[in-house]
């Protein structure tokens, strides 16, 4: 597949950071909820809540029990505001970092800068991320760190370490940790995952993290995870299927990161009907960011491999014929 050149691809990767910059100047020095969205300023009484409970521990000095499940966000928010005198700051930070860091991991996937601008594309103009991507409850650092834990560095201790500061910063992310344990080869990483897995697990419980209450089956209808993502990435419902399908057959055909690329959008979307059924957790979009970035990496890579599936749709057209 033909590509572009380094320069071009800089410059386009600046502008589409350029187009988040602007979308959220709009709620940059506002206090209350401001979810920035291609140009207009919308809210959500939902994020409305949670901004203002946020704000209010804040100022009154005491963290609401149910922010303490993410230390590394509500601190990061205070250190936001401590350095910048803006609540809003690292989270405009964290957003842009997501942007980048999905451009490394499609780069690493595809090696075509095409694609990987692709794939930053697709975060970019999704409304789950602009929705959530300035909000002061939900700064994205936990997302970042995770995809950061799947990125082939040299030197492996990075995995790791980003994975524990994934979850640091937000206790949902060890429940990516299967998709980073089946994804990582080194044995000695794998068993460090699952030291990670268990420790995380008792301190969850232990601190309360997990808001257990019983079987839920009232929480799956209707089923608000699909619904409030038609509402804002419409079109990914649309394609979710064959770009399903189209990664399943790269898979069959051992193209590399295909499985874990899959398994990802179906493991993210199977886990928020899980939190719903056993927590009392909603299932609010904003736990969909993943979704999002896997469904960018995976388009980024069936773009990378047309040739192939051009080559295999013309076999079979070929074979077709001759019948």
């Amino acid at each position: 597949m033909k590509d572009i050149k380094k320069a071009q691809a800089g410059i386009i990767l600046v502008g589409l950071i350029m187009f988040l910059i602007v979308i959220d100047s709009q709620c940059y020095f506002q206090n209350e909820a401001c979810l920035p969205d291609f140009g207009y300023t919308i809210s959500a009484p939902n994020v409305l809540s949670d901004q203002d409970l946020l704000l209010t521990g804040l100022a009154n000095h005491t963290i609401n029990k149910e922010w303490k499940e993410k230390p590394g966000e509500v601190y990061g928010v205070i250190t936001s505001k401590i350095l910048t005198g803006n609540y809003h700051t690292l989270s405009i930070v964290s957003s842009i970092s997501l942007l980048l860091v999905t451009y490394a991991l499609a780069l690493k996937i595809t090696s075509n800068r095409v694609s990987s601008i692709l794939a930053v594309t697709i975060v970019d103009l999704s409304r789950t991320f602009l929705w959530y991507n300035d909000s002061i409850p939900y700064p994205g650092f936990y997302c970042v760190l995770f995809f950061v834990s799947l990125y082939p560095f040299k030197h492996k201790i990075i995995r790791p370490v980003a994975f524990v500061a994934s979850f640091v910063m937000k206790a949902m992310s060890l429940a990516f940790l299967p998709i980073t344990f089946l994804k990582e080869k080194d044995k000695k990483i794998r068993i460090f995952y699952i030291v990670i897995g268990v420790l995380a697990s008792g301190i969850a419980i232990g601190l309360n993290w997990v808001r257990s209450t019983g079987f839920n089956p009232g929480n799956l209808a209707p089923p608000y995870v699909v619904f409030e993502i038609i509402l804002q990435d419409f079109w990914m419902i649309i394609l979710f299927f064959p770009v399903s399908l189209t990664l399943f057959y790269l898979h069959r055909k051992k193209v590399d990161w295909a499985g874990t690329i899959l398994g990802g959008l179906l493991w993210t979307l199977f886990f928020q009907y899980i939190l719903a059924l056993f927590t009392s957790y909603g299932a609010f979009s904003e736990r969909m960011l993943p979704f999002v970035v896997f469904f960018a990496l995976g388009c980024g890579l069936i773009v990378s491999k047309k040739e192939l599936l051009i080559w295999r749709f013309r076999k079979k057209e070929s074979k077709n014929i001759q019948s």
